[in-house]
C-alpha cells in the first residue's frame, strides 16, 4: 500500500487564519503562515508521543520534492496546506497503513485553552476539525411523536444489529434528532432504513446539520439497505435532524454521521478504499445474520432464510418462479470481490445454475 498525502483527497478548503503565535527564545517554535507552513522549530514528536521519522523516508513527501518547506531530519512540518492539513504533522514510526500520521504541538504547547485528543485539536471545544473520515459520535436524541405509545423510541436508532427501528406519527415535517455534543463538519450522513416493511416511507426525507439541510433521502428505498445523503457542502453544526417531506411515518435503524470525504474511485483502487471501507485483502465479510430474509416461504418455512448460517447441515428454500430471492444485509459497506455459495447437499443441484449475485447499497 503506498503511503500518500496524509490527508488524500479528503475535506474540502476551508480558509482559516492560522497565525496562532506562541513566542519562544529564538523564535523557531512559533507558529505562522497559512495552515502553520512556516513554522521551522524542533518538534520531532507527535502529540501522542510518537516518534516521528525521517522526511527522506517518505514517497510522497520528501525534501526533493518540497525543497523549499523546511523538511529537515524528522521534524514536524507542514509541505502541503492545499491537502487540507490544518497544522504541522509527521510520519510516526510504528505506523500502520491506515494511520502512518498524525499532527504535533510545537516545543512548548500552544498555550491554555487547547487540548490534544489523539491527532485531533478541539480548541475550547469550537473549531470542529477532526481527521478526515471519521465517524462523529451521537449523543442525545428525540423524535417528534412517540407512536405506540413510545414502543419504537429514538434511540433504537443507535443499536448496531438494526433489529430496532424509531418511529414517529404520520404527518409532514415528522422528526428525528441527535446532538453531537459540539460542532463538527459533515460531510454526508448514512441511514439504515427498518428492515420488515415499509421501505418506501424514507425516500424523501431531508437531512439537515444545525439548520442548514445537507440534502434528501433518494426515491425508490427498499427494506433494510443504507442510504447515504452526501452533503453539497461541508456543514458545520451540533446537531442531525431528519424530517418528512411527505404524509408519512418516519422510521430508521440505523444512522451514521461522517466527517471529511470519501476518496475518488482512482485513490481507492491504489490505497485500498476509504476508511469507511478498507480491510485486509482476502477478508470474509460480516453479516448481520438476522437480516437475511428470503422472497417466498416453502413448506410452511420449513427451511428459512436463516438456515443459510448453518454450516451445510441445513438449507434455505423459496417457492419456484423467476426473480425469487434471498438476501442479507452487511454489517457495514465494503468493497466486494468474489461471493461463495454452497449448494444444498441432498438433491436438486442443478437447480442453482444461473443465479444472478448482487451486491448493492
Amino acid at each position: 500500500m503506498k503511503m500518500g498525502r496524509p490527508m488524500g483527497r479528503q475535506m474540502k478548503s476551508r480558509s482559516r487564519s492560522s497565525s496562532r503565535a506562541r513566542s519562544d527564545d529564538n523564535g523557531i517554535e512559533t507558529l505562522k503562515g497559512n495552515n502553520d507552513t512556516g513554522y521551522r522549530g524542533k518538534q520531532n514528536k507527535s502529540r501522542t508521543g510518537k516518534k516521528c521519522t525521517n522526511w527522506v523516508d517518505s514517497v510522497t513527501h520528501t525534501p526533493k520534492i518540497y525543497p523549499d518547506k523546511g523538511l529537515e531530519k524528522n521534524f514536524c512540518r507542514n509541505p502541503a496546506p492545499d491537502e487540507d492539513a490544518k497544522t504541522i504533522w509527521c510520519f510516526i514510526e510504528g505506523g500502520t497503513p491506515l494511520h502512518f500520521w498524525e499532527y504535533c504541538d510545537p516545543l512548548g504547547g500552544r498555550g491554555e485553552g487547547s487540548k490534544a485528543e489523539g491527532s485531533v485539536v478541539i480548541n475550547n471545544g469550537k473549531e470542529g476539525d477532526v481527521p478526515p473520515n471519521t465517524k462523529i459520535q451521537l449523543t442525545k436524541c428525540a423524535q417528534s411523536s412517540p407512536y405506540g405509545n413510545n414502543s419504537y423510541p429514538c434511540t433504537n436508532a443507535f443499536d448496531a444489529s438494526g433489529s430496532k427501528f424509531t418511529h414517529t406519527n404520520r404527518g409532514v415535517g415528522m422528526w428525528w434528532r441527535a446532538q453531537f455534543g459540539r460542532e463538527y463538519w459533515v460531510d454526508r450522513v448514512r441511514i439504515r432504513n427498518r428492515r420488515d416493511c415499509c421501505g418506501a416511507r424514507l425516500a424523501g426525507t431531508e437531512v439537515f446539520i444545525g439548520g442548514e439541510s445537507c440534502g434528501k433521502v433518494e426515491a425508490g428505498t427498499r427494506n433494510g439497505q443504507w442510504y447515504t445523503v452526501k452533503c453539497q457542502s461541508d456543514l458545520k453544526g451540533a446537531q442531525i435532524t431528519l424530517k418528512t417531506t411527505r404524509n408519512d411515518y418516519l422510521s430508521i435503524s440505523g444512522i451514521e454521521v461522517w466527517s471529511g470525504e470519501e476518496e475518488d474511485d482512482d485513490e481507492e483502487e491504489e490505497q485500498g478504499g476509504s476508511g469507511e471501507y478498507t480491510i485486509a485483502a482476502n477478508t470474509k465479510i460480516g453479516f448481520n445474520t438476522g437480516s437475511a430474509r428470503q422472497s417466498t416461504n416453502y413448506g410452511n418455512n420449513s427451511y428459512p432464510a436463516s438456515n443459510a448460517w448453518s454450516n451445510g447441515s441445513k438449507f434455505t428454500h423459496t417457492n419456484a418462479g423467476v426473480g425469487q430471492w434471498w438476501e442479507v444485509t452487511m454489517n457495514q459497506g465494503y468493497w466486494v470481490d468474489r461471493v461463495r455459495i454452497l449448494n444444498r447437499r441432498d438433491c436438486c443441484g442443478n437447480r442453482l445454475a444461473g443465479t444472478k449475485v448482487f451486491v448493492d447499497n
